[in-house]
Parts: C-alpha cells; sequence; structure tokens
C-alpha cells in the first residue's frame, strides 16, 4: 500500500537492500543516482526557527516551518495503530523515494532505519497507546493495555529461545490427509464403547451429549460451554483426551502415552485449574480448542508431530493454577509466588514449574516416563517456552519478532524448521487471546467473564490497600471501550500477523473478530450517546431558574463543569511535542540542539562545514525533552 504523499519512482536501477524490515513487510529500500539539491537546516532569530533552504538552478530558496504546520503534517503521516518507531521508519522509507538524494544522505536514512529497527522492549507499542488523552476513560483502557502487554507502565517506557527441532516433513504432508479421516471418524463406531472415548465413567446418554459437543471441535467458530454442561464440568479432560487420541492423528499412540497415566494426568490437570470467574479449565479448554483448530488450518505445515502434540499439551496446562489475580498484583502483594519467582512472569513461571513438580512427585500421573530423554528434553522445552511466552506484558515484543520472521522467512515451511519455537509461541498467544474472534455471543460472554475477574481483583487490591489496576475498578471500568482497544491494539494485530503467515487465519478468524470489533464499538456509541444526554440533563438541572443569567461574583464562583466522559480529546504526544517546540522556539538551547542535528547529518559531505553556532559561549547547557 502507498503512503499518501509518497512517491514510488526513483531514477536509476534499484538494488534491494537486506536487513530492512518496514512495518507493512515490503522493502522499498533501493539506490538512486540522481541529481542532488544541497539542503541544510538552519535558523532565523526574527521568524521561526526551523527553515528549510534549497539551492536549486543557482537559486536560493527558503521555506519557513510553522507549528501549526509541523502539527498538521505529524497527525496527518503519524498512523496510530504503528509504534512511534515505526511511525519514523514508514517516514524514513518516504524519503527514500525521493529523487534527489545523495548517496550519503540515502545510506544516512537506512542506517536511521536500521537503527530504529533495533528499538527497545516496547518500541513495538502502537502510537495510540502511549498517546495520553483528556478523560479517565481514555487514560485507564490505555493504562490497562499499556500495563498488561508491553511492561511499560502508563506510557512510560521502563522497563534463547531454548528449542530443538525434530521437524518431520513427511508427516506434516500427510496431517491434512489424516484430519480429513479422523472427520469421517470423529463419532465412535456403534460397536465400539463408548468409555474408550470420554477418559471418566459416564452414561451412554451423557456421552452422547459429550460426542455431539465435541463434533466441531476444528471449526474456528466451536463454544466450549455446551461441553461444560455436557461433562459435568470436566471440559479439559474431554477435550484434551479427544484431541491427543483423534482417530488419524494418534498422538497417544505414536508417542507410548500409557492410556491409564493420561487419564490420570488429564484429572490432574483439570482439578488443578481453581473456580476463578475466567482462568478457569472451561478458558483452558477454549484455548485448547482454537489452538487445534489453528493447527488444522496450517499449522501441521509447520510443525512436527511432535511439536504439535507440545504444543496442544502447552494449551492445556497455559493457566494450570491460576488464582484469577495479575502478575501485578502478586508483585505489588509480595506474594509467595512473587517472591518464588522473582517477580518475573510470575504466573507464567508457576504454571510451568506446578506440572512438573507435580509429576516429579508422583509417578502415576507423569505421561512422559516411557519418552526417550531426546524427545522428553524436546517437549519440556517447549512447553516452557510456550508457557512463558503467554505473559501478556511480553506481547508487544514477541509479535515485533515474530512480524520480523515472517518477513525473513516468508510462507514456506522449510524455512521455519529452526524458528518453529517462536511460531508454536505466537500460536498459543493468540488463541490465548483469540475469544474476542469467535462468535459474538461467544465473545461477549468470555468479555464479561474476564471484567468479573478483573473487578474481583479490583476489590481485593482496594481491601489490600493495593494501587486498584487499570480496569479493575468495578465502579469505573468501561467493558466496551475496553474491549474495542483490546481489539483494536492487541488481537487484530495479532491475528492479521499469523494471517500473513496462514492465508486460512486471515480468511476464517478475522471476519468474526470484525463483526466483534463493531458490535463493542455501537455499544460503545451508544454508551457515549447516554453520556452525552446525562450531561445535558445536568446541565439543564444546574441552570439558574428563571433563566435569568448569575452576577458576575456568581461567576467567579462556579465550579467548572468537568470534561463529559464522551468528550475523549487527545493531547499531543511528547515526541510531537518536541518536534513543535524546535519548530516554534528561538531559544539558544534549541538553536544549538538544531545545529548539531544538522551537523551530524551532513558531516559525511566534504564540502559541507559545521555550524559555529554549537561553539558559541554561554550554549552549553542540555537540552531537556
Amino acid at each position: 500500500m502507498k503512503r499518501a504523499g509518497s512517491d514510488d519512482t526513483l531514477s536509476g536501477p534499484p538494488s534491494p537492500v537486506h536487513g530492512v524490515r518496514t512495518p507493512s513487510r515490503r522493502s522499498i529500500l533501493k539506490e538512486s543516482s540522481g541529481n542532488y539539491s544541497p539542503r541544510s537546516i538552519g535558523s532565523n532569530s526574527n521568524a521561526n526557527l526551523l527553515s528549510l533552504t534549497e539551492e536549486s538552478h543557482g537559486t536560493m530558496k527558503t521555506h519557513q516551518i510553522t507549528p501549526e504546520e509541523a502539527t498538521s503534517i505529524l497527525d496527518s503521516r503519524i498512523l496510530e495503530n504503528l509504534s512511534p518507531a515505526e511511525n519514523a521508519i514508514m517516514m524514513q522509507q518516504d524519503l527514500l523515494n525521493s529523487t534527489h538524494l545523495t548517496k550519503e544522505e540515502r545510506i544516512s536514512i537506512i542506517y536511521t532505519i536500521q537503527v530504529l529497527q533495533a528499538d527497545p522492549d516496547g518500541a513495538g507499542v502502537p502510537f495510540a497507546l502511549q498517546t495520553e488523552y483528556e478523560d479517565e476513560m481514555g487514560d485507564e483502557v490505555n493504562d490497562w493495555l499499556l500495563q498488561d502487554f508491553s511492561g511499560l507502565s502508563s506510557r512510560s517506557e521502563k522497563k534463547h529461545r531454548s528449542h530443538m527441532s525434530m521437524k518431520s516433513l513427511a508427516r506434516g504432508v500427510l496431517f491434512a490427509l489424516r484430519v480429513q479421516r479422523s472427520l469421517e471418524k470423529s463419532r465412535p463406531n456403534i460397536t465400539d464403547s463408548y468409555q474408550n472415548h470420554i477418559p471418566f465413567d459416564c452414561t451412554q446418554e451423557e456421552a452422547d451429549e459429550i460426542f455431539a459437543a465435541l463434533s466441531s471441535i476444528e471449526e474456528w467458530g466451536w463454544d466450549v460451554r455446551p461441553l461444560v454442561a455436557a461433562t459435568k464440568g470436566r471440559p479439559l479432560q474431554a477435550l484434551g483426551y479427544h484431541v491427543l487420541k483423534r482417530d488419524g492423528c494418534n498422538f497417544a499412540e505414536q508417542f507410548s502415552l500409557d492410556n491409564a497415566t493420561l487419564k490420570r494426568w488429564l484429572e490432574l490437570v483439570e482439578t488443578s485449574y481453581t473456580n476463578t470467574k475466567y482462568h478457569n479449565s472451561a478458558h483452558a479448554a477454549d484455548v485448547l480448542q482454537s489452538v487445534f483448530s489453528i493447527i488444522c488450518m496450517e499449522g501441521h505445515r509447520y510443525l512436527s508431530e511432535i511439536e504439535q502434540m507440545a504444543l496442544v499439551m502447552a494449551a492445556m496446562v497455559h493457566d494450570m493454577g491460576h488464582d484469577g489475580m495479575s502478575n501485578i498484583f502478586h508483585k505489588n502483594a509480595l506474594t509467595q509466588r512473587a517472591l518464588d519467582h522473582n517477580d518475573q512472569s510470575i504466573q507464567e513461571n508457576f504454571h510451568a514449574a506446578s506440572l512438573f513438580t507435580r509429576m516429579a512427585a508422583d509417578e502415576s500421573v507423569n505421561i512422559f516416563k516411557h519418552l526417550s530423554k531426546q524427545h522428553f528434553t524436546q517437549i519440556r522445552q517447549i512447553l516452557i517456552h510456550c508457557l512463558l511466552h503467554t505473559d501478556m506484558s511480553k506481547h508487544f515484543v514477541n509479535l515485533k519478532e515474530f512480524k520480523g520472521m515472517i518477513d525473513a522467512k516468508g510462507q514456506v515451511p522449510d524455512e521455519w524448521v529452526d524458528e518453529s519455537d517462536v511460531l508454536m509461541a505466537i500460536v498459543l498467544h493468540t488463541a490465548d487471546i483469540g475469544a474476542q474472534a469467535k462468535p459474538v455471543n461467544v465473545a461477549k460472554y468470555w468479555a464479561q467473564c474476564c471484567m468479573q475477574e478483573f473487578w474481583e481483583q479490583g476489590d481485593k487490591e482496594k481491601e489490600l490497600g493495593l494501587p486498584i489496576s487499570p480496569q479493575c475498578n468495578r465502579e469505573s471500568a468501561n467493558v466496551p471501550s475496553a474491549q474495542v482497544g483490546f481489539i483494536k491494539y492487541i488481537v487484530q494485530p495479532s491475528f492479521e500477523a499469523l494471517g500473513d503467515l496462514f492465508p486460512v487465519v486471515q480468511m476464517t478468524c478475522l471476519p468474526m473478530l470484525k463483526n466483534t470489533l463493531s458490535h463493542w464499538q455501537q455499544q460503545e456509541a451508544n454508551d457515549k450517546e447516554a453520556a452525552i444526554r446525562k450531561d445535558d440533563a445536568a446541565l439543564a438541572a444546574s441552570s439558574t431558574p428563571n433563566n435569568t443569567s448569575p452576577v458576575a461574583g456568581d461567576l467567579q464562583n462556579t465550579t467548572p463543569l468537568p470534561l463529559p466522559q464522551h468528550a475523549r480529546v487527545r493531547r499531543q504526544s511528547m515526541i510531537h511535542k518536541n518536534v513543535i517546540r524546535m519548530v516554534s522556539s528561538n531559544t539558544p538551547e534549541i538553536t544549538r540542539a538544531i545545529s548539531e542535528t544538522s551537523d551530524t547529518l551532513i558531516r559525511a559531505g566534504p564540502t559541507k562545514e559545521r555550524s559555529n553556532s554549537a561553539g558559541q559561549e554561554g550554549q552549553h547547557d542540555e537540552v531537556k525533552g
């Protein structure tokens, strides 16, 4: 897609510059031998500081840039779904399309892009989430998304993989055929005992209900709730058993998982989940089905069978023992979990440690006891890697890494052999946050469960005297706005990235996700309408009787009305302010800063002299952003 105002025509023969990635994942870095007009950044003490002086055909032309123009340019060119670094890269890419760049300037821009791509954690966070808003509702949603999904705190930028690949390409090619055969055998044969397909005792009538709920688990829009009801609260055992022993792709048989041990292991895992509103065994079963569906779509082409088995197991145990509290809560409350795991991915480390500790302590639930040392090591590494990458605070970093992998490797399964751990982690994470990409009725149910759990945490934080986490205050949380932000900046970019690798995911999941987004946007609009009516009513009620105007003294004592919640006004980001300050300010410090910037950009040119303004006395104070 071509950005507005860009010119894709370059003079001279283009040649690719390797290692440069744009947010749109297409390389447009090309060399050019076009004509050059000397340019410099200068100052004018009588007008605005920043001006552009250009020599054209022997005539010098000076273009003044006003703060208003700078604001307009920034607002028109910045894309809110990209991070500041990614926006800067996009702007630099547009500059490369110019036909009036020297080789030195072109290389300097490419170098700038490389530096921006090596940005620190958090630089992949979308611009809109690093922008302040005037109303508390906007701030709370932004703070929640930043705190939980980037590790940053309230828009402040604080802040080897292990893998063994034993990929079997032949098995991957055969997977689709096996899934097709398994669909034809999704229900047991009449002569076959139903007890061989369910890991716990039940009646024939109950078994029929379970089989009916399991009949379409390969479909993305599947709803776990009928299975929860049919199994009397044991959906994870039934679904896990069905996936691991499914006809046509029987992982349990292939990797010698003892059947009795497998049943005990599944019971152990499910009973380790607590009765929280959201992070319960139904959520684990929902994530398991989502992972299995993605594997059926296209994941089987990229993963060996042992990797597929390890990935579905990771989905089963990924929130094992979750207590309904976030990592931030455990860190602030200094709980035993926080102490045990040194405040690092607290819940995720707890889930992984709990699984292997329980298995090591009880041989009867150790389903890996018959595996070779090599297979056990590989599965353990995959489980740990995938579970730790479900830490939501690593979202933007992991997504940025995955996008880079797609740029480098494309849709060629062989190219992913040594990076399948990155792919497995992103599949599990996307499934973990993927409830909003299901049909609207399913998405609404899980959103309400999640918010209920948030509010219970907020109640606990209030009771303990801890800071109430964003979206955890039941009195101020806004569910539609939270879901809109969550989908736009977290869920949708994840599915779009996964869809770049798996086109079926793009065709299947994104339409449902957009339907859900439209639902929440409509709810948000309805809430704003209601807020407007409420504000108007409050204003009318506060009017002076008989429509008489208040006297001057009354005006001075009148408390200004608070900004209505529906009036969401974006403040300029700090980067905006710094740029505009350099345009409008006429202080010596800013003059020095711009002169030094100009010197740095042009010092490669042998005919250009450095500005003397940087050496003037009394101008050595550091410029503070």
